[in-house]
């Protein structure tokens, strides 16, 4: 049964995005980006919100993509996409497929399936959804050593506490910290 992941960024204040969606001040040194790609290789459907998938769709198909990441950028666009997303009728980014309606039941199903494991990159949103319902099997978590002030929080909003297990941690030269939490449990 395929496995549903999420991997997201932090600053070390706590904020996933800065003001207006910033992510300038993210720092992806060479061990970061070798991480990106040995994930990517890993063949996993990666999943976004509509809002996140807009947002890598203006960037990785890009010549200055393959430029600056060029397996990072190949394996973004060869991956398998599934997008989250109740208005969008199409996508341009592929291989791309949208999933709308009950959310629950169609990660569920995909679950349930045979297909490859799951990886919900940034998408806040769908995590803030899917997380309180247990549906996630890891949050992983990429901890930068910066501090920006203000933002959004990755959870921000949930209406109960949830309870998470680290099950895992690496350290990178760099001082960012990967944290791997198991999965939320369901508080319904």
């Amino acid at each position: 049964m395929p496995r549903l992941t999420s991997f997201t960024f932090q600053s070390l204040d706590g904020f996933f995005t800065g003001p207006g969606g910033d992510l300038s001040w993210t720092r992806h040194g060479p061990e970061e980006l070798a991480f990106s790609q040995a994930q990517l290789a890993r063949g996993e459907t990666l999943v976004f919100g509509r809002r996140t998938y807009e947002h890598m769709a203006g960037f990785w198909p890009r010549p200055e993509a393959a430029q600056s990441h060029p397996a990072i950028a190949a394996g973004m666009n060869r991956a398998q996409k599934i997008v989250v997303s109740n208005g969008l009728e199409h996508t341009d980014w592929g291989p791309a497929r949208i999933l709308s309606g009950d959310l629950a039941a169609e990660f569920r199903a995909l679950k349930a399936g045979d297909g490859p494991d799951m990886t919900i990159l940034g998408s806040a949103t769908l995590i803030r959804t899917l997380a309180p319902l247990g549906l996630l099997d890891a949050i992983e978590i990429m901890l930068y050593p910066v501090a920006i002030g203000r933002g959004t929080t990755l959870f921000d909003g949930i209406a109960q506490p949830l309870d998470l297990t680290l099950t895992d941690c690496q350290c990178f030269s760099s001082g960012s910290l990967l944290l791997i939490y198991s999965r939320a449990t369901p508080t319904r």
